[in-house]
């Protein structure tokens, strides 16, 4: 009788012990590079880092979109405020971070939300930058994307694939002593543009502008925002914290652009919310006390402008709001801050 045949191949065994030591080194080096990404500096983990610091000293909360960003500065009030804003940030994203931090900024006493004229009709990936959801999904957890959408896209569990090749060389080379916050501030805001642009630069701006915003702008999405709104609304009531919503200035050339029709169904939807909760409402998208000089572009504060324009909210909005910390019906609301283009 034949003896049993040797099949142990000592060559292939020491091939799939190499493969399997090179798999586990390659996912060591992928786990060692995510941690020290996520640790990088951005407008998002670097607003989370400031917020946990400065939780017990805030009293006001602004959030918002890129208007906001630019144009809200915390410095200029009266009473520690910080800007939650980002670029593109929708009123999902805004109710959710409300609904997040109420609880956890214990002297928290007003919550300032902005509403852009394409905000209750848009949505993050409607946007030139829907690629900002990978930023919440990393940093807060939150997102747009169905749970299939996310699976079927890697980038929600790799934020090297957020950053790209090119973006990671360039934190890698630096050895990660780098920041992609910009001249992001201690209270969240977000300087821009130290002089004023010609106006030529400025009709060229509101012609784009306009356009990029109205393309966004669908009717389907007035219901899921308005709930989203209401949301945030109310969970600043339950919890004895004033709400004020505003609008802030555009230029000129952007206002005279924009859909007559969809400004006054923004309006009309704002004044209901405003009857219904009690909450104030001040309008400030067409308000003749800011020029030419005081845009980044046509519907962007530069450094000047945000300085300007928060001193107003400090007078107008800020301190009127802590006269009488509670919230109360008798607030009403305003449909223009001041004399206007309209």
């Amino acid at each position: 009788m034949d003896a049993p045949k040797d099949t142990h191949n000592p060559g292939r065994s020491w091939q799939r012990s190499r493969a399997l030591s090179a798999s586990f080194l390659f996912l060591c080096i992928m786990m060692f590079l995510e941690c020290r990404l996520h640790a990088v500096p951005n407008s998002y983990n670097l607003k989370i880092s400031l917020l946990d610091r400065n939780s017990r000293n805030i009293e006001v909360l602004t959030t918002g979109d890129s208007h906001a960003y630019y144009g809200i500065k915390p410095g200029e009030f009266c009473h520690k405020g910080f800007n939650l804003a980002n670029s593109s940030q929708s009123l999902y994203f805004d109710a959710q971070l409300i609904e997040r931090y109420i609880t956890r900024l214990p002297n928290l006493k007003l919550v300032v939300i902005p509403i852009s004229y394409f905000s209750l009709e848009s949505r993050l990936a409607d946007t030139g930058e829907p690629w900002r959801d990978y930023y919440y999904f990393h940093f807060f957890g939150l997102t747009e994307k169905a749970v299939l959408e996310r699976l079927a896209d890697p980038r929600y569990a790799s934020l090297y694939l957020v950053y790209g090749p090119k973006t990671t060389r360039y934190i890698i080379k630096n050895r990660f002593q780098v920041s992609l916050a910009g001249s992001l501030d201690a209270t969240g805001w977000y300087p821009v543009g130290a002089e004023p642009p010609s106006a030529e630069e400025i009709e060229k701006s509101a012609k784009e502008r306009v356009s990029g915003h109205e393309r966004a702008m669908k009717t389907e999405n007035i219901g899921a925002n308005r709930r989203c709104l209401e949301s945030a609304i109310a969970d600043c009531l339950q919890h004895k914290i004033k709400v004020v919503l505003i609008t802030l200035p555009v230029d000129r050339a952007y206002f005279e652009r924009v859909d007559k029709e969809k400004l006054a169904r923004m309006h009309n939807i704002i004044n209901r919310l405003c009857d219904q909760y009690g909450v104030r409402y001040v309008d400030y998208f067409a308000d003749r006390r800011f020029t030419g000089n005081d845009f980044w572009d046509a519907d962007h504060l530069n450094i000047g402008g945000a300085a300007k324009l928060s001193g107003i909210l400090n007078k107008e909005v800020i301190i009127p709001s802590f006269a009488n910390h509670a919230p109360t019906k008798s607030f009403g609301h305003v449909t223009s801050a001041r004399a206007s283009w309209q």
